[in-house]
């Protein structure tokens, strides 16, 4: 066994990162789904690494294909080929960036095969060029031709796979081991095809972000328009060639629906009502000492103090109806919790206005972003929301006890807008119909 051979370089480093990961051989042969004998060989450089056992247990130790295939004192320069039934697969370059190991590799594969890869760890992705002929490349449910010049990306965790015709082919395959930063955005770091699939099958409070090649934008964009329950952000960062993306639990926004509601209610109840929804008619209600008695009256956005209560009940004739069109949090109960409330909605609000469009690294929405994990998260409420609860911003128990108190009961509701959400009670804006005891 020749000192700088591929032999003797994957037997070095086989039993170097099989020792810093604490397993035996026993155990790292059940890990990699290998024989503990063909890993015994590789280890005391005795036999030839195929491809597909190099693959194993690179995956089994934690580290990239190319980490076992490259001696430990990189000025040797030298590259090395791994020849199997497949065909041959060079590492021709491994760097270390800003993004992480860049692995780029060279694979001449034989005509009519068909070569199963498992998934590599979260996040990593390839960049596949056509030199010569043709193939299959990609996920298992997303497959794509590949022809000489064409150039595929995809996340390479999840099963892939690279099938050749007639002629066999060549390409160059670029693999991206992202080393993710300490940044500002806390998460589950996967890659967006997993994580978007994550939160489409369960719908938790969860933010996750990662790296994107720039692209998959389209492809992110275009999921964007079938999910009703998350949205993915897209933040240019310093790397030109990737985005940061966020997925975040908002949905679609809702049909604006409080004209058309006002007008069903108001002309089912018919005549002899108001309708209280400026700062003038307001004031007209408020002086009007001949205090004419009203079959059923309509606000909007009112400050709901006892004094008020007490002059609509004042208003209205008995068995009246009393409507009311107001801005309504999700259920809180002392200043935190209404923080939460407040700052999430409004977050959501801001965010779910932004255009199919990646946002600018500078650009205000970024704040907005950190803004809504942090609240997601219970973090740095105080500094970013009100410090005091507002009259005008209830939750729906709070404004149907106050109802209650003043002689109402609740007749009917309606969630005329706001985001998507699968509750009724969500933030946003709503109609409630209350009427008026005897």
């Amino acid at each position: 066994m020749k000192q700088n051979s591929l032999q003797s370089i994957v037997a070095t480093n086989l039993r170097k990162w099989r020792h810093t990961r604490g397993l035996s051989v026993n155990e790292l042969a059940k890990k990699a789904n290998i024989a503990k004998g063909t890993l015994s060989q590789l280890e005391r450089g005795l036999a030839n690494p195929t491809l597909d056992t190099l693959w194993a247990l690179s995956q089994a130790l934690g580290v990239s294909f190319g980490t076992l295939m490259i001696p430990d004192d990189p000025s040797l320069g030298e590259m090395f080929e791994v020849d199997d039934h497949f065909g041959q697969t060079s590492l021709l370059a491994r760097d270390h960036t800003d993004f992480g190991v860049v692995e780029t590799y060279r694979m001449n594969l034989r005509p009519r095969t068909r070569r199963e890869a498992h998934a590599h760890p979260p996040g990593v992705f390839e960049v596949v060029t056509g030199i010569r002929g043709d193939c299959q490349v990609g996920p298992l449910d997303s497959l794509r031709s590949i022809h000489a010049g064409d150039v595929l990306t995809f996340f390479a965790d999840r099963p892939h796979i690279y099938d050749t015709g007639e002629e066999g082919c060549e390409i160059m395959v670029v693999i991206f081991y992202p080393d993710f930063p300490h940044g500002s955005f806390k998460d589950q770091q996967l890659s967006w095809p997993l994580a978007w699939s994550r939160s489409q099958r369960d719908y938790l409070e969860q933010v996750y972000t990662g790296l994107l090649p720039v692209a998959m934008a389209d492809e992110v964009f275009k999921a964007n328009t079938q999910s009703s329950t998350h949205r993915t952000f897209l933040i240019e960062t310093e790397e030109t060639a990737f985005y940061r993306f966020a997925i975040l639990p908002i949905g679609r926004p809702m049909a604006d629906m409080e004209d058309s509601i006002r007008e069903y209610l108001t002309h089912s109840l018919g005549d002899g009502g108001l309708i209280v929804d400026s700062d003038e008619a307001l004031k007209d209600f408020e002086k009007n000492h001949q205090k004419p008695r009203w079959a059923w009256l309509y606000f909007r956005d009112q400050m709901w103090s006892p004094e008020f209560f007490n002059l609509i009940t004042d208003r209205l004739l008995p068995g009246g109806r009393l409507i009311v069109s107001t801005q309504v949090l999700d259920p809180f109960s002392d200043l935190a919790s209404y923080q939460r409330s407040y700052l999430l909605y409004h977050s959501m609000c801001q965010l779910s206005g932004w255009p199919e469009q990646v946002i600018p690294k500078n650009h205000d929405l970024v704040k907005t972003l950190q803004i809504f994990q942090n609240t997601l998260q219970w973090e740095c409420l105080a500094n970013d929301g009100p410090q005091t609860i507002l009259d005008n911003w209830l939750d729906a128990k709070s404004l149907m006890e106050r109802v209650v108190i003043h002689g109402f009961r609740v007749l009917h509701h309606y969630r005329v807008g706001g985001i998507w959400s699968s509750s009724e009670w969500s933030s946003g804006r709503h109609i409630f119909v209350f009427g008026k005891q005897n």
